[in-house]
């Protein structure tokens, strides 16, 4: 029996994408909006300055997005999330410092065991997210030829960063 109208029964997009099939029409994009750039430091939200760590990074950051022309309005949550990750980060860190990298615990047999501290997952997944979003911001070299911008020779971020 034919389908009313006639023609091929059309497969979703999604369907085709699962399925690892090309599209036979042209994917419509959205017409490429742009967001304004940021042109002067501005302080981090209060999810971001109640956290010690993760202020002083935003205080770092911002101004070197800033001095690249990177940033724009529609950035501001990956930078939270940067900014917040490199924060859990160092005091994972911290703390990993202050009790090592094992922990002893009982057994239920009232032995002693020896386990990794949880800090260690904790630096592992953040340093995950603070790569990725390093990379989209130019915060690495390679990054940078990629996007092709250049930090101003005045600002020693290591040097800065590394005081806080």
């Amino acid at each position: 029996m034919r389908r009313q109208g006639g023609g091929t029964k059309h497969t979703p997009e999604v369907i085709l994408a699962v399925q690892g099939k090309k599209s036979k029409t042209k994917a419509r994009l959205p017409n490429k909006v742009s967001a304004p750039v940021f042109s002067g430091y501005f302080p981090p939200p209060p999810h971001v300055a109640k956290l010690e760590h993760a202020e002083a990074t935003w205080k770092v950051t911002l101004p070197l997005l800033l001095d690249m022309g990177v940033i724009t309005a529609a950035d501001i949550d990956a930078l939270c999330t940067y900014c917040v990750a490199v924060g859990i980060h160092r005091q994972a860190s911290l703390q990993l410092a202050v009790n090592g990298i094992t922990l002893t615990s009982k057994k239920i047999t009232g032995e002693d065991m020896e386990r990794k501290s949880p800090e260690i997952d904790i630096i592992n997944t953040q340093a995950k997210i603070i790569q990725s979003f390093a990379g989209e911001f130019g915060l690495t070299p390679s990054s940078r030829a990629r996007l092709n911008v250049t930090i101003p020779a005045e600002n020693d971020p290591l040097a800065e960063f590394m005081s806080h």
